[in-house]
Order: C-alpha cells, then sequence, then structure tokens
C-alpha cells in the first residue's frame, strides 16, 4: 500500500514538472555544468539551478525590496556611566588651563573603570583622577618652584600668615556669650585659622590650601594662649599699628627653622579699618582715608623690601555702618555696639558717615596698589581682594538679618561668619582680577582654580 502512494506521489512531482513550468526551467533543473580538469577537459559534473542567457536580467524576488528596520532612538555616542567620578562632598567649579576640574557635587572616591579619550590615530586609556579634599580634580602645583609670583599656583604654597584687628585674631569665633567674644579664637579666623579640618566644614584659607598642599605652614590653631604661629593680629588695632604688625611678622618668619625663608613661596593676608571707621568721628584726621592709606603703605613698603616670594591679599574694608545697624534688632547687641563702635552706634549723628568713609578707604588703597610700586620685582605683588566691599547681612525668612554668622556682640564674626569669610576669601584669590565677587555669598561652593596661575594684575 505504502509503496504505491510513493510511486503515485512520484509520478504526480515528474508530471508537474514537465506540464507546469516553462520549458527552460525544466530543462534547467536537470542540466549538468562540466568543471575543466587540469588538462582542460571536462571532468566532474554537477547539477545547477537555472542558467540565464549572457546579458539578461536575472529574476529577483517577488517580495518588495524595504529597508531594514532600525531603532526609533537616536544614534549617540558611546554610553557611558551616569556616575560621575568622585571624591569628598564638596561642590565644585569648573577649570581650564590644563587641568581637570569637575564641576558637579563630589563624594568619596568611586574607582570607576578608566575613560577612554579618541584621538584621529589612536585610542588610549585615561586612569580616573581623584579629587582633591576641595573637590578639585588635577594637580596644582608647579613642576619645579617657579620664581615669579605671576607663575604661582596654589599647590605652591608653603607658608600662610596674617596681619590685621580682632577679626583676624578671631575674637567671638567660639564664643557662646558676651564675655567669650574677648578670647581669641585664632585658630578658626578666616584667612590663618588651621583648626579642625575642611572635611568637618572649616573653610578657612589654611584648610583649603591643605587640600592642595598637606604641608602648608605658618596657620594658628587653638584659642587664647594656644600657636599663633604667623598670626600677628591683634584687637583693637587699626591701619597705623601695620608697620608695626610688618616688623613682627617678619622676625617670626626668619627665626622659624619649619621654613626657608628666601625659597618657600608665602601668602599674607591684611585686613584692617573697621576700628578706623569706629573711631573716626573722634578723631577725624587721624582716621581719614590719607591715614588710612598711609598706615598700609608703610606696611606693605616693609613687606615689599624684605620679603622673598610673598603674594599680599590685601582685602578691602566692609562698611561698619551696616553691621552696626544689627544694634536695632538685639538691645543687648545695641548696648555692646556702644561700647565697641561708638561711632556707629545706635542714634549717633555720625553713623551716616560711615558708608562713604569706608568707601574713600577702599579707594585710597585701589590707587595705592595701582601704582604698582609693588610690582618692581618678578617675585612680590598686592592683590587687592573685595569680597565685603559690598557685603550685605545674610537674611532669614520674612529678611530678618541671620544672627548666626555674627558673635553674641552682633559685631565680631562667629564661627559660621569666619568659615564664609575664609571660603569668599579663597574664591577671590582664584577669580581674575576684573571679575572677583564683591560680596561674601556664604552659600557658594569653594571654587577650584579656573587659570593656571593665582590671578595678579599681571597675568
Amino acid at each position: 500500500m505504502s509503496s504505491c502512494l510513493l510511486t503515485v506521489i512520484l509520478f504526480f512531482g515528474i508530471w508537474c514538472i514537465v506540464n507546469c513550468l516553462e520549458p527552460q526551467e525544466a530543462a534547467g533543473l536537470f542540466r549538468l555544468r562540466r568543471f575543466p580538469s587540469e588538462n582542460g577537459q571536462p571532468s566532474d559534473l554537477e547539477p545547477v539551478g537555472p542558467s540565464f542567457p549572457p546579458g539578461a536580467a536575472q529574476p529577483v524576488s517577488s517580495r518588495p525590496i524595504t529597508a531594514q528596520p532600525v531603532s526609533s532612538r537616536p544614534i549617540s555616542a558611546q554610553p557611558v556611566s551616569s556616575r560621575p567620578i568622585t571624591a569628598q562632598q564638596v561642590t565644585v567649579r569648573p577649570v581650564i588651563a590644563g587641568s581637570v576640574i569637575a564641576s558637579s557635587r563630589l563624594s568619596q572616591p568611586n574607582f570607576a573603570r578608566p575613560m577612554v579619550a579618541v584621538n584621529a590615530t589612536a585610542v588610549q586609556p585615561i586612569m580616573p583622577v581623584i579629587a582633591n579634599a576641595a573637590g578639585c580634580l588635577g594637580s596644582f602645583t608647579s613642576s619645579g618652584i617657579p620664581t615669579s609670583v605671576h607663575r604661582l599656583r596654589a599647590g605652591d604654597i608653603k607658608v600662610v600668615a596674617a596681619m590685621g584687628d580682632s577679626i583676624t585674631a578671631g575674637n567671638g569665633a567660639q564664643a557662646t556669650n558676651v564675655f567669650g567674644v574677648l578670647r581669641e579664637d585664632r585658630g578658626h579666623a578666616f584667612s590663618i585659622g588651621g583648626d579642625r579640618s575642611l572635611s568637618e566644614g572649616v573653610t578657612t584659607l589654611p584648610n583649603i590650601l591643605k587640600a592642595f598642599n598637606e604641608d602648608i605652614y605658618g596657620f594658628s590653631t587653638s584659642s587664647g594662649s594656644g600657636s599663633p604661629q604667623f598670626n600677628v593680629g591683634e584687637a583693637g588695632a587699626t591701619a597705623k599699628s601695620m608697620a608695626g604688625q610688618a616688623v613682627r611678622l617678619l622676625a617670626r618668619l626668619q627665626a622659624d627653622r619649619h621654613i626657608n625663608y628666601m625659597t618657600d613661596w608665602k601668602v599674607i593676608t591684611l585686613l584692617v579699618g573697621g576700628n578706623d571707621l569706629c573711631n573716626s568721628c573722634i578723631n577725624p584726621v587721624a582716621y581719614s582715608a590719607a591715614a588710612y592709606k598711609d598706615g598700609i603703605e608703610r606696611a606693605l613698603d616693609i613687606l615689599h623690601r624684605h620679603l622673598p616670594r610673598t603674594l599680599v591679599n590685601l582685602v578691602e574694608v566692609f562698611d561698619i555702618n551696616m553691621v552696626a545697624s544689627l544694634a536695632n534688632s538685639n538691645i543687648l547687641c545695641s548696648l555692646v555696639i556702644g561700647g565697641i563702635c561708638p561711632c556707629g552706634a545706635g542714634l549717633n549723628v555720625n553713623r551716616v558717615a560711615l558708608g562713604p568713609l569706608a568707601t574713600e578707604y577702599r579707594k585710597a588703597i585701589f590707587d595705592l596698589v595701582g601704582t604698582g610700586k609693588y610690582d618692581t620685582r618678578p617675585d612680590f605683588s598686592v592683590v587687592i581682594q573685595p569680597f565685603l566691599s559690598q557685603l550685605t547681612l545674610p537674611t532669614m525668612q520674612r529678611g530678618r538679618p541671620d544672627l548666626s554668622y555674627f558673635a553674641p556682640d552682633c559685631f565680631h564674626l562667629s564661627g559660621k561668619g569666619q568659615r564664609a569669610a575664609g571660603k569668599a576669601l579663597w574664591n577671590n584669590m582664584m577669580q581674575p582680577t576684573r571679575l572677583k565677587q564683591m560680596d561674601l555669598l556664604p552659600t557658594a561652593p569653594i571654587s577650584c582654580p579656573s587659570t593656571l596661575f593665582i590671578p595678579t594684575r599681571h597675568n
């Protein structure tokens, strides 16, 4: 039965080939192609498919030619991880001039797989660069010790020092009551304090510099009789006092065996003028803008004459009248400010003159530095830092002054205020001379170097 069925199927298949296909197609199914042997004679035989006359168009599938489907997703660059290469939890700004800077919020180091840089000739692996404690990526130290202050980088700084009044001495930085303001908390002073660390949120200038050179030296520590190091600031100091402070600072620098006086790069920060303004109504001549300029000039002349490899931050004085206005918000503050700043207290008719006089002070030092007398040597320069020149009081909800930035006397800076000032000073140092912030901006992040060298008037 099965053999009969197979015979029928075979017969039906042959019939279809003969009767259903065109003659040429049917013949082509059984055509044999001969392959020439080595002597040129036909040899092996191989069945082939249909053949076509020379020059004839070969048939194609009856199905329409269509474009191959592609993904609706746009063509994009090679995927990379959305996680940034991260380090210490801070916010940073981008940098140019050959340094790589993170411009996002960074956290503890994540050792991600290497990124790849592609150029026209090769694909080279780039190992991840881990941010320093300030959140800045890259190297900020010169390959050799620079000889010009205009080629100075953050990591080149070895020594810090400071001159000034009670703000530099740290009065009230850690005070919990009015009497605590009498204590000098030098370890928390904005320009020279080195207590605690940047990772703990203490953004003084030395603590930020430690992220670029962990061997920075000269900062103050502790309170009261602690180690002042190269902090010669003192409560009650005026511009006239600065020449004496300059002499004392030189003596300390020359006597300290931990530094190389001739070759180590030094940064000195000078802020003074509050006491001058507060007494200007009592003795207008002694505390005039001309007298202020004379005191600053004599101090800078001493530093310029005797200090090699030095950058001086000259911080502009703030408007005492504005700070004294805090007395209106607190009866105790009103009583204390009356004793600290007689010309700026309460209803003193001379109070309105403090703002214009502070402006005259700032213009006087601007003109002084603008003469170029401190740019006659390649290893010394004075840079004006204006982050207090247009100071506005930090406020809380409903516009009320945020007294947490001030000590209990409502006049000196608290630890929070000192930290904000330290960060603003650093940011000023990193900003080009014509693009410096002129307010405290306490919520601003720490800036990473935005230029190859620390900006001066000549780079």
